[in-house]
């Protein structure tokens, strides 16, 4: 679990401009292992400074230009030092998603690779390496499946802890009703555990002396909060996750870590053509 930070070198220069209208108040991350420590996801979380319409341009502007799915658009792992994830770095991404949400003001990404630090040269996004078929390197270990599950917890976990129950219906509201909380404040702030707890997982661990285990589940513990200084708490996978323990040579990794970047909030919309 990465200590609450900015967004300040967090993402590669490209993806950081594709955000940068809608700000970074906050970026919350954690690396999560799988149970035969293979694999490695990294989940995150920016916290934006953007109104609700912002968060709606940004939203119907990646979906538009297919934005989340450009590799050179990718979320930056989070390598933790001295735990399995030590050598997660950009070259082992192999499958990622991005969630521009629209109702509350937050972008949920996710990153996975190989948790032997090999190179991935032909990584996929989480949604075309589910699909049935798929012969990929990342699609055959499940890196997709991993990337889309661990982010999809994720946003239920923080949906969760943002909404209110509507005083006059007695139900949760809508993004329309005013009910949500503002992420940051109030009910937002418990979300962010959502990495750590949503996911159902436990955090990269500690290597033991002696390098990294060929086989095994990572030590276990409680995982941090999302305030604690350290970079290294326990958190192996549960494996539960689809191909889990699965993968060319020995098993799919997952996750990467990613160093924030800490973009003013703008107004207007950066174009396709400005992204190259």
């Amino acid at each position: 679990m990465a200590p609450d930070s900015t967004c300040a070198r967090a993402f590669d220069p490209l993806l950081a401009k594709a955000l940068a209208p809608v700000g970074c108040g906050r970026l919350i991350r954690a690396t999560y292992a799988d149970e035969t420590t293979s694999g490695l996801t990294t989940v995150g979380m920016v916290f934006t400074k953007a109104d609700p319409a912002a968060m709606r341009d940004l939203a119907e502007r990646f979906a538009a230009q297919n934005l989340a799915e450009r590799p050179d658009l990718m979320p930056r792992p989070y390598a933790a030092r001295g735990t399995v994830a030590a050598d997660f770095g950009d070259t082992q991404r192999a499958s990622w998603s991005i969630r521009v949400l629209r109702d509350v003001p937050v972008v949920v990404y996710s990153v996975s690779g190989f948790a032997d630090g090999r190179v991935v040269t032909d990584p996929q996004p989480a949604s075309d390496a589910i699909r049935k078929g798929e012969t990929s390197p990342a699609a055959q270990a499940g890196l997709g499946h991993d990337a889309q599950g661990i982010a999809d917890r994720v946003e239920r976990r923080l949906r969760k802890a943002t909404t209110r129950p509507h005083p006059a219906a007695g139900r949760t509201s809508d993004a329309r009703s005013g009910s949500r909380s503002h992420a940051g404040s109030g009910p937002g702030a418990d979300a962010a555990s959502a990495t750590s707890a949503a996911a159902g997982r436990r955090v990269a661990s500690p290597l033991p002396a002696g390098g990294p285990p060929s086989s095994g589940r990572p030590g276990s513990g409680p995982s941090p909060g999302p305030g604690s200084d350290s970079g290294s708490s326990s958190c192996p996978g549960s494996g539960s996750g689809p191909g889990a323990g699965r993968g060319a040579g020995g098993g799919g990794n997952k996750g990467r870590g990613a160093d924030a970047v800490n973009e003013a909030p703008g107004t207007g919309r950066t174009s396709e053509d400005e992204l190259r």
